[in-house]
């Protein structure tokens, strides 16, 4: 019925590309040798960080689906390049280009918390709630190796 469609529609706010679609636009290839080079990822990929590379690339494999989300976001670029925010914004690249991927660190310092938990509520045994010794990031032990030490130095 027109009411479904509506409030389905209403519910959207991606566009959903499949990946013939993708290729037919040279989203992220071009068709005639499959590599980057001519595709519009490399014509606006100028990200500083692996961060920011992988959010563009969200943004152009699911690209915003309503006008006014569409229309925010081209407002917010373009205060970020000639509005006020461009002058920090030009200070942060430098700072961003130099601090690799601090995403993919705390991802790793996150995952090395361990998993006890002293209570449980719910069905799968986690309320949330664990001991402070099991959320501490300790380096006694041999399973903590040189390369998780510097993960977690990088971060601070």
């Amino acid at each position: 019925t027109a009411m479904d469609t509506s409030s389905d529609e209403e519910s959207i706010d991606h566009m959903a590309l499949d990946g013939t679609t993708l290729q037919n636009l040279e989203i992220l290839t071009n068709s005639h040798t499959h590599t980057v080079a001519g595709s519009l990822w490399s014509k606006i990929n100028f990200t500083k960080s692996p961060h920011g590379a992988r959010l563009l690339r969200a943004w152009l494999l699911r690209p915003l689906f309503r006008k006014a989300d569409i229309e925010r976001r081209a407002d917010a670029v373009e205060e970020m390049v000639s509005g006020a925010a461009a002058m920090g914004m030009s200070e942060a690249r430098g700072v961003l280009s130099k601090c690799g991927d601090i995403e993919r660190l705390l991802s790793r310092i996150h995952s090395m918390g361990g998993g006890v938990n002293i209570g449980s509520s719910d069905t799968n045994g986690d309320d949330g709630r664990y001991h402070p010794n099991e959320r501490a990031v300790l380096y006694e032990s041999k399973t903590h190796t040189k390369r998780k030490v510097g993960d977690f130095s990088k971060v601070l």
